[in-house]
């Protein structure tokens, strides 16, 4: 397309960036990008998931923007109780309890209807979550798919295996117009190294997915 109707050109809000709910990220990112792959990576305990589930509760239950959070390590309950336990202090919702005790354990309405959807899976190949993706985004217009971890992926020794598998995994977010975010674990280096422990792209495993940074317009680091 030519240079002076690109300028004219008024991009739909679908194609915008989904904001994530935090404030302070969203004022740096300007939100999940749409039609793309993000990649969150923290070493083992430091709140991957957490975080992960936090933009679930901020992004689909929140601001009731269609989500889907594919879990290859925790089942659906343990992913619900997270989310109610965050819930619990969060302050953009007002969530009435009852005097009983089992009324105020029980899901409020409004989380009910939430257009959330959580799937467990201990072992998928990545044409698997594609297919999953697929098939919620024909279903229920899904726009935000979270897909945690990938450390849990079944995937091939192949390097060209590995990385047409991503590229089939970038071409469906493209594809489905949706916000793709793949959670990973560190690779150890980070903390054998001598001084500056910040993490870096460097630091990202190599062993399950080579390149992953290759295919990520966004790469955050807990």
């Amino acid at each position: 397309m030519k240079l002076n109707r690109l300028m004219g050109f008024t991009p739909s809000k679908e194609f915008e960036p989904i904001p994530t709910g935090f404030i302070n990220l969203d004022a740096v990112i300007t939100g999940l990008p749409v039609g793309q792959l993000s990649i969150v990576g923290a070493r083992p305990g430091l709140g991957r998931t957490a975080f992960a589930i936090s933009l679930l509760r901020n992004i689909g239950v929140l601001h009731t923007v269609s989500s889907a959070f594919l879990s290859l390590q925790h089942t659906e309950q343990e992913v619900l109780s997270r989310m109610k336990a965050s819930l619990d202090g969060c302050h953009d919702r007002e969530i009435v309890a009852s005097e009983e005790p089992e009324e105020k354990k029980s899901v409020p309405q409004w989380m009910k209807e939430a257009p959330v959807w959580i799937e467990h899976a201990p072992a998928m190949t990545l044409n698997e979550i594609i297919s999953r993706m697929e098939r919620h985004s024909q279903e229920n217009n899904v726009r935000v798919f979270l897909i945690d971890s990938l450390q849990w992926l079944i995937v091939s020794d192949d390097y060209a295996e590995q990385s047409n598998g991503l590229l089939l995994l970038y071409e469906a977010a493209h594809r489905l117009q949706a916000a793709v975010v793949l959670t990973t674990n560190m690779n150890r280096s980070v903390e054998t190294r001598n001084g500056f422990k910040r993490p870096m792209l460097i630091d990202l495993p190599d062993k399950d997915l080579k390149k992953m940074d290759t295919f990520a317009s966004l790469v955050m680091f807990i």
